[in-house]
């Protein structure tokens, strides 16, 4: 079998980077994506969603969501390939067809089946399917289809077409142990003839623009050019010809990635150098590899046998496992004299230094004798190598170690001088002397019994020492070399704790990590205070754990979980400074034990929790954009049935919003999930996403990892769903939006409102005229109420007259009476008082009868009887009881003067006497006349009333 790979190689001069580790893997398995085992073909969309021909369907993968749909016959996929105009060409046993997105986003399978002549229905697999201007082919053993304007034509072969493509706009098929034929819109007709094509199937074809390259699958590569085909000589033809090569593609730097049947993935330079060898020890899941595939960012994927792999073929990054399978810890990295050691939790590990490393040696490195168990540190100190081990101290030499020390738990190593080094370990410092044999352990120091882990020596020969859960330690060698001078600081000295504190060199100065902030050492105040410069770049409330400084003045950090550089470069009077950091190295370190090797500008080693991880600065980061898709939409008010299937066009905007009208959902249906991904596939977890629901949010939400948003209860309205997304690295993509709305319930539709307004105003019209009517009936009520009222005001304002009118009737009757009791009084006081003088006048007319002096006595007593008679001319009681008598008997007096004016005084007297209807007995007194007075004045004041004889006197009074 061969395959084309399209190559230019005159110009590949670029420098390359040791290929020493293994390129970053993915491996997604049968459980991951939930489909067939095997998967044959890979294709991608312009959103970035790849596609995978499965045994169980159309497989899909956006970053973040595997789907499968299957066929109409529900057979293996075993080709895909996407046309321009968005339809998904597939085919598979017997059939074949294409998806092509509907109005609600999901896919749908239109099988081209039945537009195929019924004689050529019957036909096997579909291996290749290859546009060719207006038509797309479709390759089987035995047939090719052309579906062109909704019509397909067959052409036939009587042996067996075993490859299909595309080379420079010109269709060829190889016709199997034959010849290749050319596509000249009518017919295939011969095109070229090699006795390579007879023994070997062509399989893949790719192109780039210097030249053509087609791999066999026993027989190595063959050029292509002026219809020849001419054998184009590697060092690795062998080993080719004993893997079967099944497919291959050309890579962004001009490499060439070929997988094979037995040997997995090999990666070959622009000059067909074998630069990675990736099977299933070095991280593929299996070695079969029946398909690859070159991503829009230049990543490869790889169709197995069983499972899906993908390997970022230009990251910078590259990981390192000495050990082998054991994937043991890494903690320290060295390049010595040649050699690079590596130091992990199983003990050292060493390989020759060099660009160059064969892919195919299984074992690069080897394990140093007698270090088996924990590595802790590497040092290079007076032109040797230095091990600190669980075990104690050792000196390197390739592949030998030998022990200077035996005390327990070898930390790191600083020199003194050119004779003198010492050496932190579990329990203290420890002094060595280099001789002509090497270093060698003379004795411990005393005076500090804590673990050195972490140190380094300032320019006055001081040890800085740190412990993490201490404090800082000032440590001097005194003269006799056996004893330390040791100043503790601590919290109080102008640490913010005495917790997190490392001590590292930079510019040869100590600088103090503490648990937050980086601090200098000050000399004047014996104390610590913040570093301004290190602050403003890294954050002042942030826990620096790692600082490394390498040959050009760049600082190598890690902060928290962040880990980058501060590149610093000298441009004359000033610097700059530029910062970047990796979120590819997150939580990849060795928590408490960072440790980073900065070898020269294009090698700088981390170690990690599996392993180390090799990092080429020289190698620029991929810049591929970061797309984002809306995978689907979910209604989960409505027991979770799917809205949309995501979809898109070309403007990036849904397929579903390019109509006027925008999707109207029920009123029950006001729950939505919305599931979104971006299709950076090169670091997934590193994805941040933001969302907002315009209509009911004010603003974007918090980020966060999660690639699903649930809404639930939405009212009625117009909502508008934007998301966008964000890599570490600050790579933002262009945001989505998907317009819905939700219309309102049954109750409050527009029919709805409008029988709600016409009832609303029979409603108004109702209750004005219900209200009139209640006015009316409840003016009459008033209006009886209020003549009720009236008539009930009345006979109270009546009964109020009449009781007044009693009242006052009582009160002149009382008033009468009381002027009745008083003229009664009056009356008797004047009748007892005539009584009385009628008494004294007869006493005297007596006593001057029997007298015997008569004249003289009588003298005296008409004397008397002249005064007496003269006090009751005088006597104003009549004044006071005519003014009381006509109080009583209203003014009658009066009235009876103005009637009678002939009348006297006495005939007044008389009829007031009459009026108060006394008898003419009581009449005399008061009148000091006798009874036949009386009888003489009743009978004068007739005449002066002109009363006739039957007129009775006293009722002519009463009537006056």
């Amino acid at each position: 079998m061969l395959f084309l790979i399209f190559l230019g190689l005159g110009d590949f001069t670029v420098a390359q980077s040791p290929n020493i580790g293994i390129l970053p893997i993915r491996n997604y398995s049968k459980s991951n994506y939930k489909a067939g085992t095997q998967n044959w073909k890979i294709s991608q969309d312009q959103r970035g969603v790849l596609y995978f021909a499965n045994n169980e369907g159309l497989l899909s993968f956006n970053g973040v969501n595997w789907d499968c749909l299957p066929i109409s016959n529900q057979t293996i996929l075993r080709s895909v390939h996407i046309h321009p105009d968005g339809r998904i060409f597939v085919g598979g046993q017997g059939e074949f067809g294409y998806f092509q997105a509907e109005a609600n986003g999901l896919l749908r399978y239109h099988s081209l089946k039945s537009d195929v002549p019924e004689a050529d229905r019957s036909f096997a697999d579909v291996w290749d399917i290859v546009i060719w201007k207006e038509s797309v082919f479709f390759r089987s053993e035995k047939k090719i289809f052309q579906f062109e304007n909704g019509q397909i034509k067959v052409y036939r072969t009587n042996d067996t077409f075993r490859f299909m493509a595309l080379i420079d706009n010109e269709l060829l098929v190889q016709e199997q142990f034959s010849e290749l034929l050319r596509f000249d819109g009518q017919a295939f007709i011969p095109y070229l003839s090699h006795p390579a094509l007879k023994t070997s199937l062509m399989a893949h074809l790719a192109h780039e623009q210097h030249g053509i390259l087609l791999a066999s699958t026993k027989n190595g590569f063959f050029s292509l050019k002026d219809r020849q085909l001419v054998p184009f000589r590697t060092p690795h033809d062998a080993f080719f010809a004993e893997n079967s090569i099944l497919c291959a593609s050309v890579l962004p730097n001009q490499g060439i990635a070929i997988g094979s049947a037995v040997r997995g993935l090999l990666i070959l330079d622009g000059q067909l150098r074998m630069r990675y060898v990736l099977d299933k020890e070095r991280g593929l899941q299996n070695n079969n590899i029946r398909s690859l595939f070159l991503d829009q960012a230049g990543n490869l994927w790889m169709g197995l046998d069983n499972g899906i792999d993908y390997v970022s073929t230009n990251s910078p990054f590259t990981r390192i496992y000495p050990d082998g399978q054991q994937e043991g810890t890494g903690y320290a990295v060295r390049i010595f004299k040649d050699n690079i050691y590596f130091g992990t939790s199983y003990g050292l590990y060493v390989a020759d230094w060099k660009s160059d490393y064969d892919p195919l040696v299984q074992q690069t490195f080897q394990l140093v004798p007698g270090t088996s168990g924990q590595v802790w540190g590497l040092d290079e100190v007076g032109g040797a190598l230095l091990m600190g081990h669980h075990e104690g101290t050792f000196e390197l030499d390739k592949l030998q170690a030998r022990n200077v020390s035996t005390i327990l738990g070898g930390w790191t190593y600083v020199p003194i001088d050119e004779q003198y080094m010492v050496g932190g370990h579990y329990e203290g410092l420890a002094l060595f002397e280099k001789t002509a044999q090497g270093w060698q352990f003379l004795r411990k120091l005393e005076g500090l019994e804590e673990s050195c882990r972490i140190m380094v020596m300032d320019e006055q020969q001081q040890l800085w020492i740190s412990h993490p859960y201490r404090g800082i330690y000032k440590v001097n060698i005194k003269a006799d070399k056996r004893t330390l001078d040791v100043r503790f600081y601590s919290a109080k000295d102008g640490l913010p704790s005495n917790l997190f504190n490392h001590v590292f060199s930079i510019n040869q100065q100590p600088v103090f990590a503490a648990e937050k902030g980086l601090y200098r050492y000050n000399t004047g105040s014996d104390s610590f205070v913040l570093d301004t410069i290190f602050t403003q770049l890294l954050g002042p409330e942030r826990r620096i754990k790692k600082l490394q400084q390498d040959a050009q003045g760049n600082i190598w950090y890690v902060v928290d979980e962040e880990i980058g550089v501060i590149r610093i470069t000298d441009q004359g009077l000033k610097k700059r400074i530029e910062q970047q950091h990796f979120p590819e190295l997150k939580e990849q370190l060795v928590g408490g034990f960072e440790n980073i090797y900065p070898y020269n500008p294009s090698n700088i080693f981390f170690g990690a929790e599996k392993g180390f991880i090799h990092y080429d600065p020289s190698k620029p980061f991929p810049t591929d954009s970061l797309r984002l898709v809306l995978n689907d939409i979910w209604l989960t008010a409505d027991k979770d049935s799917l809205l949309f299937g995501g979809i898109f066009n070309e403007e990036g905007q849904l397929r579903l919003q390019q109509t006027a009208e925008i999707p109207t959902l029920p009123s029950h249906q006001n729950g939505l999930r919305f599931s979104f991904a971006a299709t950076n596939y090169r670091d997934p977890e590193n994805i941040r996403y933001q969302s907002w629901l315009e209509g009911m949010e004010k603003d974007w939400s918090t980020e966060s990892t999660k690639t699903e948003r649930d809404f639930t209860n939405l009212g009625s309205g117009k909502y508008t769903f934007h998301v966008r997304a964000r890599s570490l690295s600050g790579q933002q993509s262009v945001p989505l939006s998907y317009r819905f709305r939700i219309a309102p319930p049954w109750y409050a539709s527009l029919l709805a409102i409008t029988l709600y307004i016409m009832l609303f105003l029979g409603l108004i019209i109702a209750i004005i005229l219900r209200q009139r009517s209640r006015f009316e009936l409840e003016k009459a009520e008033l209006q009886s109420a209020h003549q009720k009222k009236e008539a009930e005001h009345k006979q109270l304002v009546q009964q109020s007259e009449q009781q007044i009118v009693q009242l006052q009737n009582e009160k002149l009757e009382a008033e009468i009476r009381h002027k009745n009791q008083e003229l009664a009084s009056a009356t008797m006081h004047l009748v007892q008082k005539g009584e009385i003088l009628l008494k004294v006048q007869e006493r005297l007319d007596k006593a001057v009868r029997n007298t015997k002096d008569p004249g003289r006595l009588r003298e005296e007593i008409r004397k008397i009887n002249s005064i007496l008679n003269q006090d009751t001319a005088q006597n104003n009681d009549w004044e006071q009881f005519a003014y009381h008598f006509d109080q009583v008997h209203s003014d009658f007096l009066k009235r009876l003067r103005d009637n009678y004016p002939q009348l006297s005084p006495n005939d007044s007297k008389l009829c007031a006497y009459l009026r108060m209807n006394l008898s003419t007995k009581e009449i005399a007194p008061l009148m000091n006349i006798s009874v036949r007075g009386v009888e003489a004045s009743r009978y004068r004041l007739r005449k002066k009333l002109n009363l006739a004889g039957e007129t009775n006197l006293v009722d002519f009074i009463l009537q006056v």
